[in-house]
């Protein structure tokens, strides 16, 4: 009995989905029961990820000229969020990398201030050096118990986002 799920995510989200998918055969869960947790799993995830360069935003066609030169001209870092319905959305718009690294840890903090049973995942495309810094930093404040990295993101997604790419992923248990 096999069904398609459409994890509505990518990369680190739906990674996790899969070992929980993998879990929940094991314990020997109805294939119903395995969607519905995947459900609520999903509805307690908060993926972002920090766009280092806009050069393969433009080639991929999710922005214009105009915007990749004006976006490189002010050192402009996407911060982009995947919602409800799938579609990447615009979080914030910092300039520099270092404002794009204090989001990540500022909704880091107030995501799981709101829910203390929390697991934060972590990724990159040739950005270790800026994920190690927020990584510290959100273990610095949270605790290292919660904090998982899971190196680097998948050829597809490197060609999308190009270098400099850091996801993370806030998981509420």
């Amino acid at each position: 009995d096999i069904r398609v799920y459409d994890s509505r995510t990518i990369s680190i989200a739906q990674g996790v989905l899969v070992i929980k998918a993998s879990e929940l055969i094991q314990k020997g869960y109805a294939l119903e029961g395995i969607i519905e947790e995947l459900d609520k799993m999903r509805a307690k995830q908060q993926t972002m990820f920090i766009v280092d360069t806009l050069k393969y935003l433009l080639i991929g066609g999710r922005i214009g000229h105009v915007s990749a030169a004006i976006g490189t001209l002010l050192n402009i870092k996407p911060i982009i969020t995947i919602g409800d319905d799938g579609k990447y959305h615009t979080f914030a718009k910092v300039r520099g990398r270092a404002r794009a690294a204090a989001v990540f840890i500022k909704e880091a903090e107030k995501m799981t201030v709101q829910n203390p049973a929390y697991k934060v995942y972590f990724t990159h495309g040739d950005g270790q050096e800026m994920k190690n810094t927020i990584k510290e930093e959100i273990v610095n404040r949270l605790g290292s118990q919660s904090v998982e990295d899971w190196g680097w993101i998948s050829p597809v997604a490197c060609v999308h986002c190009g270098p400099g790419f850091v996801g993370m992923l806030i998981q509420e248990e």
